[in-house]
């Protein structure tokens, strides 16, 4: 926790180990760490869901799931 508050005060650095850490403790990717965008469009917040709902998926899963994505159209075509 003091590393924790120091990092929060500005006093210390965080490596990207440690941000990794943190990105798996809290379950999300270590990119959603460092947007700092506050204004997240529903995409992104889709997005993320997806994300999340695919990590504890076998590899052939979602294989599966992106040729099921592929076969739908995109809007507009």
């Amino acid at each position: 926790m003091v590393y924790l508050g120091g990092m929060e005060r500005g006093e210390r650095n965080i490596t990207l180990e440690n941000l990794a850490k943190i990105a798996q403790a809290l379950n999300v990717e270590v990119m959603e760490l460092l947007n700092f965008n506050s204004s997240g469009t529903e995409d992104d917040d889709i997005i993320v869901a997806v994300t999340a709902a695919l990590r504890d998926r076998s590899t052939e899963d979602k294989r599966r799931i992106l040729q099921i994505i592929n076969l739908i159209p995109k809007s507009g075509e």
